[in-house]
């Protein structure tokens, strides 16, 4: 296809430099590396070679030599268009016969060689580019890349190191002959990088940033690597001061341009995040999480990105709790594996025989009392919230489950006997009958203190004496004191009985109980002995 680079930037042969980097920033916009990589790379070779005045020279002069020039070249781009790029290598080599000293032709075949890993043939074409167009900065920043790309494809091999100290060569070559171009200075932050050297890394990075001696929109793609070096040596928090930086740079009416940059952010995002599921690495989630936030607020209004952030917050706030939940006493038996188990769904993690794991987790949850489960779950919302919302529906099962349990228990216990000091300072808190509070000491009553020994003692003594008591604190001036006191013992037991330390709690409403039970009987007991003796003493009269 004719003039095939310029119909990519949607161009005439005719373009000025300022039209055709005009055109190549509107298109980098709308074919993103992350939305459509191939046209992207094709977009991106167009532009390197159209903004090169000899490049674009030895390119506009093949486009016009005779027809079979022409269709083998057509022949050669259409194959490389559809990667089948051994079938363009004879095509290109034959338009090299007919015309050596087309330099462009040889530039995409050296590209069609490192697409396929024939490194040599790669190097050796750009060795005779360089050297019969050494002006070109083009062919130093390709032959830097073969050197780049050949030492990225070994694996623990003693020729990396060598080959990216070539690639770094060529690219400071062509810095030499444009030191405003920041491409090569990237190219050697990337050699940096891949050899973990991000140090060095940042310091290229920066400098591609100031080539042209000024920052502005066109540094984004530089800036947005630089968090990709972040993120590769671990340093994630510092990703936000990198959006910090590319919110001063951008427009503030180019909602486009936000809007891109957005995207940017989350379609990176999106793959580490799925790298971190597939591989259950809670540090990559930790990352995505970090580049949904930037994507948020370029673009605060887009729904996925708020989604996909507010389920990596919660999931990597519950992670950091889980420590302390494990450690956590006051939680019954069973609800730490359950937090286990639903952390390791939340991450993807396979679990063996998962159906009779996950039976056994609610068997051991159930084992213990409703009261001890209710008061669990209550906990896990108020101080572990992030778990909690891993699995909400499961756990608020849970309560409702115990809580019918519970309530069948209460019905079937003594229905007339009330917890007469509790109710009365419960009612006094503006708290209902059936208050969480009065539900766990009643439980209490008939499913630990009824069974003890001497439990049936205690509780006959209370109906009996608990009434009274209640009658003079209500008619006493201080009421309002007392009954503060006796919620706060009652609030006391509460806690114990949830943390399973049932003689604690019993210890505890004991001693509250004779202390009232000392000032307010005796006062029964001396009002019964005056009452008796003026009946004495009538009787006597008559």
């Amino acid at each position: 296809m004719a003039n095939e680079f310029y119909q990519l930037l949607e161009l005439s042969p005719q373009a000025t430099p300022s039209e055709i980097k005009r055109n190549y920033c509107r298109l980098i916009r709308k074919y993103s590396p992350e939305k459509d990589p191939e046209r992207f790379k094709l977009i991106r070779e167009a532009y390197e070679t159209l903004s090169d005045s000899k490049a674009k020279e030895n390119y506009d002069s093949l486009q016009r030599h005779g027809e079979q020039i022409s269709k083998l070249v057509d022949e050669a781009q259409e194959k490389m268009s559809e990667e089948e790029w051994e079938a363009a290598i004879p095509l290109l080599k034959k338009v090299l016969v007919l015309l050596p000293g087309q330099n462009a032709a040889r530039n995409q075949l050296g590209i069609c060689f490192a697409r396929i890993e024939d490194w040599d043939n790669a190097l050796k074409v750009y060795r005779k580019l360089t050297k019969d167009a050494s002006d070109v900065p083009l062919y130093w920043l390709n032959y830097g890349a073969m050197f780049k790309e050949y030492a990225g494809s070994l694996e623990d091999d003693t020729r990396r190191s060598s080959l990216y100290q070539q690639a770094r060569e060529q690219f400071k070559k062509a810095i030499d002959l444009e030191p405003y171009n920041s491409e090569p200075y990237l190219e050697i932050s990337r050699t940096y990088t891949d050899e973990g050297e991000y140090t060095k890394a940042l310091s290229w990075a920066e400098r591609a940033i100031g080539a042209d001696g000024k920052t502005d929109i066109q540094d984004f793609e530089t800036l947005f690597y630089i968090c990709v070096i972040h993120l590769r040596s671990g340093e994630f928090k510092k990703i936000q001061s990198v959006a910090e930086r590319l919110i001063s740079l951008l427009p503030k009416d180019d909602e486009d341009a936000r809007k891109y940059v957005a995207a940017r952010f989350y379609n990176f995002g999106i793959e580490i995040a799925q790298i971190g599921f597939a591989n259950s690495n809670i540090i990559l989630l930790d990352a995505a999480r970090l580049f949904f936030k930037v994507a948020k607020t370029f673009d605060p209004n887009d729904e996925d990105i708020k989604q996909l952030k507010g389920r990596l917050d919660n999931l990597i706030q519950a992670y950091e709790l889980f420590d302390s939940f494990k450690e956590d006493s006051q939680l019954s038996d069973g609800f730490y594996r359950l937090a286990a188990f639903s952390l390791s769904n939340a991450l993807n993690h396979k679990i063996d025989d998962e159906d009779e794991v996950f039976d056994d987790i609610l068997n051991e949850i159930f084992s213990v009392q409703p009261t001890v489960i209710i008061s669990s779950v209550r906990r896990i919302k108020s101080f572990y919230f992030p778990i909690y919302q891993l699995n909400d529906s499961l756990f608020d099962k849970i309560q409702k489950v115990a809580q019918e349990c519970l309530s069948k228990n209460q019905n079937q216990s003594q229905e007339k006997k009330g917890c007469f000091l509790t109710t009365a300072c419960v009612s006094y808190a503006g708290l209902p009958d059936d208050c969480f509070e009065l539900q766990i000491l009643r439980d209490f009553r008939d499913n630990y203190l009824a069974l003890k020994p001497e439990g049936q003692a205690l509780i006959h003594q209370y109906y009996v004496e608990a009434p009274i008591i209640v009658d003079f604190i209500n008619s006493d001036q201080q009421r309002e004191f007392i009954l503060e006191g006796v919620l706060e013992t009652v609030r006391e037991c509460v806690d114990y009985i949830c943390c399973q330390r049932p003689n604690d709690a019993l210890t505890s409403y004991m001693k509250m109980y004779q202390r009232l039970r000392f000032k307010y009987y005796r006062q029964y007991f001396n009002q019964v002995q005056k009452a008796s003796s003026a009946t004495l003493e009538t009787y006597e009269g008559f």
